[in-house]
């Protein structure tokens, strides 16, 4: 399949964006910006000590591009130490003010409740640190099978919600009046995954990246990142 390099959604109250890891390399990110992207978030970390050599490349270009940018880890829980996978994350990103995001997408041979109450000590230790509540990424069958633990999460129910969710054939533009799917115990994704690396390329990155929509318009996505609103011209 020929995949399409399109430049971002324009659906009114929602913004468009993609995320990046070591993968993405030679990045142009005045082109991605002036395609209409909003925001990047780049991968960080994984596990207890891994570090994403081009994250710190992504978010100062990004930045510098005109575009908001923040970060998510990579999680490991079968390695366990909770709280120590959330500490690399937060001292990899750099960050003090902004959204951190937890991808967790695999389980090996744990338990649901083993599962649940990792994301939770995550969760805790980032919000320990005076962070916002992080952002939990996962896919409607990764988080079906965490049921009914996973909606019975007060801790988790802090968390926003990261949706991947590619309803239909790649590759896939979502509506104006589309949204994701959201599990127990959210009402709502914050942040919706649309396009994964068989779905549309964007303008500016040379290979596949997955693109991403903001739930919102952009003093909503400055409010969800903790930043002041912005001054009038």
């Amino acid at each position: 399949m020929t995949t399409e390099v399109r430049g971002a959604l324009n659906l009114p109250g929602k913004l468009d964006g993609v995320d990046l890891s070591y993968v993405q390399t030679g990045v142009d990110y005045e082109k991605l910006a002036g395609a209409g992207f909003r925001f990047v978030i780049a991968k960080a970390s994984e596990g207890v000590t891994g570090r994403d050599p081009r994250c710190a490349g992504h978010l100062a270009g990004a930045r510098a591009a005109g575009m908001y940018a923040w970060t998510y880890g990579f999680a490991r829980p079968s390695l366990g130490d909770p709280r120590g996978q959330a500490r690399n994350l937060y001292e990899a990103s750099g960050e003090t003010y902004s959204r951190m995001c937890l991808d967790i997408e695999v389980r090996g041979d744990m338990s649901n409740p083993a599962i649940v109450a990792f994301a939770e000590e995550f969760c805790e230790e980032i919000e320990s640190f005076g962070a916002l509540a992080p952002v939990l990424y996962t896919f409607p069958d990764f988080a079906r099978r965490l049921q009914p633990e996973l909606g019975r999460s007060i801790v988790l129910a802090r968390a926003d919600l990261w949706m991947a969710w590619i309803p239909h054939v790649e590759p896939y533009a979502p509506g104006p009046l589309d949204k994701p799917y959201a599990p127990m115990p959210w009402e709502r994704a914050s942040l919706w995954q649309y396009g994964a690396d068989h779905g549309f390329r964007a303008p500016g990155v040379p290979m596949p990246v997955d693109r991403n929509l903001f739930m919102g318009d952009e003093p909503a996505l400055r409010a969800w990142l903790g930043l002041p609103p912005q001054e009038a011209a």
